[in-house]
């Protein structure tokens, strides 16, 4: 019966949320970007970026980071998200009416989601930006975060 308090501490340890501030997943998901022409809503181009990136989630600040991430803007830098059940949810918008969302399940690893959108001015014109994020995750170390 002396060993069951340990036993359990160590069963707390073995969960990588209690066992130190970082989670580490690797995502292989795609983003589908797409151009619409704004007055005719013609989709003028389409391209898939398929791709593993590799996540650092910090769940005692609530950050993430990702030193490639899909949306450029965030690369390299912690950004504040949301975490509640083993779920990173992330929202964000900009002055010019651009915005990002996200969710990744991480505990257990799990789907990873997302969409965004803006505009993008091109030979004076300005065009609609739509981009989707989907994708699966899967438990990763430190080691795959740095050498990603």
């Amino acid at each position: 019966m002396k060993y069951l308090p340990l036993l359990g501490a160590l069963l707390l340890c073995a969960n990588p949320v209690v066992a130190g501030d970082f989670v580490y997943v690797e995502c292989d998901a795609t983003l589908l970007t797409k151009v619409i022409d704004p007055e005719t809503s013609e989709v003028l181009d389409s391209f898939p970026e398929s791709d593993t990136k590799v996540y650092k989630i910090d769940t005692k600040n609530s950050t993430i980071e990702n030193k490639n991430s899909f949306f450029a803007p965030y690369r390299d830098q912690a950004v504040s998200v949301e975490i509640s059940k083993g779920q990173i949810t992330y929202n964000a918008n900009d002055k010019k009416g651009g915005f990002v969302a996200m969710k990744l399940k991480f505990n257990p690893p799990g789907k990873i989601s997302g969409n965004g959108g803006g505009n993008m001015l091109k030979s004076g014109k300005t065009y609609n930006v739509k981009m989707s994020l989907n994708g699966s995750c899967s438990n990763a170390d430190a080691s795959t975060y740095l050498n990603q």
